[in-house]
């Protein structure tokens, strides 16, 4: 029970509400700093957030409140302790209150979720979705990539379906084949156009050793011609070869 209650959010954090109904969070100790992982309601920070000092909550009273954070507590060997939680915010009162008394909001949700060092999973019908790409999977199943980490936060906070999970994650999984096919594109047109250079710069090669027997042709041709002159048939022979010379 002890060790129950020394992992409450209550130990980490400190929160003080405005009089505009604005909840500041900070971490406890000294030297402690926050990630942010995501929202189901307007923060001052985004996922993906490092090393914050606090972060400043915007309740919406209609809107039940879900934020996913971790906290970084400087260790006596120069290592960190990370503590992840779902904090529920909610109006009590007219007023807004965030619970840091309980170690997860999750508890009494039929919605599966956890939090981890640098991101969010949820699981829908047996299958895993995760705000990070991972190559793994889960009762043999492929853990599904949703980047929207707000989405999964709304997604356990009951403001987000099912299906909308369902949808992010195939229409990640078709852009992400899209840009697989796109980078293949490009790289056939990369090596088409090393080959096409290649190409041409074996024929400027070509033309520049041809240079030389283009001119002993000429001069051969015109030599002949002085000397060959009363031959219809030598003059033709030779005009073919001066025509050829001059359009190499």
């Amino acid at each position: 029970m002890a060790e129950e209650e020394n992992m409450l959010p209550s130990n980490f954090f400190r929160a003080k509400v405005s009089d505009k109904g604005v909840i500041l969070l900070r971490p406890y100790f000294t030297g402690s700093s926050i990630r942010f992982l995501g929202t189901s309601i307007p923060t001052s920070a985004k996922p993906g957030d490092n090393e914050l000092a606090s972060i400043c909550i915007y309740p919406e009273e209609s809107r039940p409140g879900l934020v996913a954070v971790v906290v970084m507590v400087p260790g006596k060997r120069r290592d960190t302790n990370f503590r992840q939680f779902f904090l529920q915010v909610r109006w009590e009162n007219g007023q807004p209150r965030i619970d840091l008394e309980e170690t997860s909001c999750l508890l009494d949700s039929r919605r599966l979720g956890q939090a981890y060092d640098d991101h969010i999973e949820v699981e829908i019908d047996g299958q895993r979705y995760s705000s990070v790409s991972v190559r793994a999977t889960r009762a043999g199943k492929p853990i599904l990539h949703v980047p929207d980490a707000n989405l999964l936060c709304c997604y356990l906070a009951g403001t987000a379906g099912a299906e909308e999970i369902v949808e992010a994650a195939e229409e990640q999984e078709a852009e992400v084949s899209v840009r697989e096919e796109l980078a293949g594109v490009k790289a056939e047109l990369a090596n088409r156009t090393e080959e096409w250079a290649a190409t041409q710069a074996a024929y400027s090669r070509f033309r520049e050793e041809l240079g030389p027997v283009k001119s002993a042709v000429l001069s051969l041709c015109r030599s002949v011609a002085q000397q060959w002159w009363q031959s219809r048939a030598t003059k033709a022979a030779l005009q073919v070869c001066l025509n050829f010379a001059r359009t190499t």
